[in-house]
């Protein structure tokens, strides 16, 4: 299920405030788990890497590509775009916002890799590299075919 309209509908909370309707709970936790799928197949899907990256990074990890990644990718479950929208009319103190725009918000950041001089791309470079830009490295094919454009090794 993919939430590329997560903002398209709202709800009046009160008069002054507007929340986006459908927001996720995110639910931040740590610590390593083995790599293997706690949930069905059905659940494991590459959307579920996007649309919600806690579960994956609980339940996924094997599906999602992240077996080697010590914390669940900071990634917004929103486009980014809107929720950069969003952080520029400084609504990041939102809980739903925080759990919805993590990267935007600054709730999350990226470990930075260390630097792995066998790290490599399985696809082309330019390809990644365009995967990269379109920030698509959320998705399961790329997290396994890009993880040098990715920072994933």
């Amino acid at each position: 299920m993919l939430r590329s309209l997560i903002f398209t509908s709202f709800i009046a909370i009160s008069s002054a405030m507007i929340l986006p309707h459908g927001f996720a709970s995110v639910i931040v936790r740590s610590g390593a788990a083995t790599c293997v799928d706690t949930q069905t197949p059905a659940i494991c899907i590459p959307s579920t890497c996007k649309t919600m990256p806690n579960l994956a990074y609980d339940s996924c990890r094997k599906s999602c590509g992240w077996c080697d990644l010590t914390q669940a990718p900071c990634q917004n479950v929103a486009d980014d775009k809107t929720c950069d929208a969003y952080k520029a009319a400084n609504q990041c103190s939102m809980s739903s916002m925080q759990a919805n725009c993590a990267k935007s918000c600054g709730v999350c950041t990226d470990l930075a890799p260390p630097v792995n001089p066998t790290c490599k791309n399985a696809a082309a470079d330019a390809t990644c590299d365009a995967y990269k830009a379109a920030d698509m490295c959320a998705v399961a094919s790329v997290i396994v075919n890009c993880k040098k454009s990715c920072s994933l090794c």
